[in-house]
Order: structure tokens, then sequence, then C-alpha cells
């Protein structure tokens, strides 16, 4: 019995010294390609961002070349332990036509993703606005594009998205158009109020002189003069632009005595009928301060 054990352990043991070492070279071929697929990475990253490719493109360069060469060492290392690489791609090939096919919905995605690379509609730092979700991009990936919003939050939008879909792209000429109103009461000099305005918009040393700050009458309000106020500023100053002149504004025109009207009910009272009969006339008019009493 000693005798037929160690004769099959005589027998097995040139396969399994065979297969062990075939496993070992296929770990090695593993770990290596690994290394020099990063090496090789970042030497591709360097070449493209030397010549002058933003950071959307060679991100997006890099995750396809990585998905590449890594699926030619697990080729390279199934070789290796001895399995048929031939039949295994002709398996590949047939799975992926019927995954291709399932996965229809995926495959528009990475065909987006490309099509956002080679238009360069949108990049990396952008801020966008796309089927009702904003936020900066902050990476582009083969089937998904990353936004982050202004309050931290992560939307993850299809790629699909951005070619069915209207793209609001509020980086790309680099400045935007802060819009605000500011209201004037009835009583007030508009000339002066306008001054005022004007005043407030040149100095602030973050709105653009090109294109100029504009503000004109907008409408005859049912309780104030309104005007249209535009600031051109860069896209980084958007948000503290609007919230200083906005700020600044009320201070300067109550200091000049520009009253800035709300609206207030007057209620009159007439003793003369009866008192379970008291008619009540109301009115919108607007006031200088909370302060004032009923007329």
């Amino acid at each position: 019995m000693d005798d037929k054990l160690i004769r099959l352990f005589d027998g097995a043991m040139p396969k399994m010294m065979d297969y062990g070492t075939r496993l070992i070279g296929a770990i090695l071929i593993l770990v290596v390609g690994r290394f020099l697929i990063n090496f090789a990475l970042k030497i591709i990253q360097k070449g493209l961002r030397k010549a002058g490719l933003d950071d959307t493109l060679v991100e997006f360069s890099s995750n396809i070349v990585n998905v590449a060469l890594m699926f030619l060492v697990l080729l390279m290392s199934a070789n290796t332990i001895g399995f048929d690489t031939t039949s295994f791609l002709t398996v590949i090939g047939a799975a992926g036509l019927a995954i291709g096919l399932a996965l229809k919905g995926s495959l528009d995605n990475v065909a987006s993703g490309f099509m956002l690379i080679i238009l360069r509609q949108i990049h990396v730092g952008h801020y966008i606005e796309v089927n009702g979700a904003e936020g900066f991009v902050e990476t582009i990936n083969i089937f998904n594009t990353i936004l982050r919003t202004r309050d931290n939050k992560v939307n993850i939008i299809p790629n699909s998205t951005f070619t069915s879909s209207v793209v609001c792209n509020y980086s790309s000429k680099g400045i935007l158009r802060a819009g605000l109103v500011f209201g004037i009461s009835y009583e007030d000099d508009i000339p002066k109020a306008k001054e005022v305005i004007y005043s407030v918009l040149k100095n602030n040393p973050r709105v653009l002189t090109e294109p100029a700050p504009f503000a004109g009458v907008k409408e005859m309000n049912t309780s104030s003069i309104d005007f249209d106020v535009y600031a051109w500023v860069d896209i980084k100053d958007y948000w503290a632009v609007r919230w200083e002149l906005t700020e600044v504004a009320k201070i300067e025109l109550e200091a000049a005595g520009i009253t800035i009207p709300f609206p207030q009910r007057d209620v009159h009272f007439y003793p003369h009928q009866d008192p379970l009969k008291l008619e009540q006339v109301s009115a919108e008019k607007p006031s200088a301060s909370p302060g004032i009493e009923a007329t």
C-alpha cells in the first residue's frame, strides 16, 4: 500500500511542480504587469499634459489604456497557467456580442463619453447643469460623469444624458452676468437712485468694466419702481459679488435717502356706519419703514 502511494506521489510530483511553477509565473505576470502598467500610465499622462491636453482628456485616455493593458496582462497570466486563450477569446467575442446587445444603454454611455472627450464640450472644473442636476465636473469616466454640488454633494450622471439633454455650461466663457433687481418707492428720484446703483457697481473691484455694468428701470410694480441691475464677473466671483452688491446697495440707497419699499396694508374704518356692518377697505401701499402707522 505504501509502495502504491509512493509511486502515485512520484507520478503526481512533476505535474504538481509544473502547475506550481505555472501558477507562480502567472502571479508574477500579474504583479509585474500591474507595476509596468502604472509606470506606463504615468509616462502617458505626463506626455499628454506636455502636449497641452486638458485633464479631462488625460484622465479619460488613461482609463482606456489601463483597461486595455490590464486585459492583456490577464490573458498572458491565463496562458501561463495553461488556459487555451484562443478558444477563450472566441468565447469572449461571442459573449461580448451578446452582452453588447443586452447592455445597449451602457454602450451608449461609453459612446457618449467618447463624444464628450472628442467634442470637448465640458472639462474638469466646469460648472454645468444637465437634466436638472448641476455642479462642478470632477471626473468624466467611461460610463458616467461625476458632478460635485456647491454644498459638496455628488451627482452621478450617465454619459448618455449629455447627448440626449440640454447641457448648460456656466464656465465655458469664463465670465457670467450677475442679474439683480432693486426696488425704490414711487416718491423717490429715479436718476438719483440710478446714480447710487452705478456707484455701487463701480466701487466693487470684482465687477468687470468690460462688458460694462448696467442699471435701468425694469417695470413699475404694484408697490415699487424696479431696476434691473447687471454686473459681469469672473466665474469664481459670481456668488460673492451677488451677495456683496445686494448688501452694499441697500446700505448706500438708504444712506442717500432712497426708500426701499415693502408691501403694507392700510386699513380704513368708517365709524358712522353700523359697527356690525363695518366696511373695511384695504390696499397695497409702499412705506418707508415698518414703524409707520396706518392712515
